[in-house]
């Protein structure tokens, strides 16, 4: 499916956040997407209440909450019976992007991580991406979710992952290799000055 003709509008979310701000514009985005039916929730409890009827689609959680970590909660998730609930797509989001907390958030099972504050374009990009997804579900005693080594799959269809990825054949090298001390130039520190 490509991305411009993605259909949202029977898809039914739940956001998992206790910063009302963040879900109003969230909900604003998702509307439009085309995503009307999104319910919102600010604690893990309420989210385990809802969650077992199998009514929603996609869940969007932040990463850290009032009550719990957003990872435990998608572990959660991913080890109860119902299908349409273990395998439904997790995006987190968070604002702590350090690699820690990427970390964990991909280990504890979820689709992909977004940044907050969110872009629209980023968002739509990642729903599609995991929409259209081949990455095969996991299921081992430490860890049930998405393979996690998507990065190593090839380059995606479009040809790169940046706009600015360049597309073509390696060959031969046509000129010399850098030597030794040509390397290390580039690797010293450079001293910089600051204009006031």
């Amino acid at each position: 499916m490509k991305s411009d003709s993605m259909n949202f509008s029977k898809v039914r979310a739940l956001i998992i956040d206790s910063d009302q701000f963040a879900v109003e514009i969230l909900c604003q985005i998702l509307e439009g997407f085309g995503l009307p039916q999104a319910l919102s929730v600010d604690s893990v409890e309420a989210a385990k209440e809802l969650l077992p009827d199998g009514k929603f689609d996609l869940l969007i959680c932040e990463a850290m909450l009032k009550d719990g970590a957003g990872a435990d909660l998608v572990r959660w998730v991913r080890s109860q019976a119902s299908p349409r609930v273990r395998y439904m797509p997790v995006v987190m989001l968070t604002a702590h992007t350090q690699l820690g907390y990427v970390e964990s958030g991909r280990d504890s099972g979820v689709n992909v991580v977004v940044k907050k504050p969110v872009s629209p374009t980023v968002l739509f990009d990642r729903l599609v991406w995991s929409a259209n997804s081949p990455r095969p579900f996991i299921e081992t005693e430490t860890y049930v979710g998405p393979d996690r080594r998507f990065k190593f799959m090839g380059l995606p269809e479009c040809g790169g992952r940046r706009k600015t990825d360049l597309v073509g054949e390696l060959g031969e090298a046509t000129e010399p290799n850098l030597s030794q001390d040509e390397i290390d130039g580039f690797m010293k520190p450079a001293r910089m000055m600051v204009l006031e």
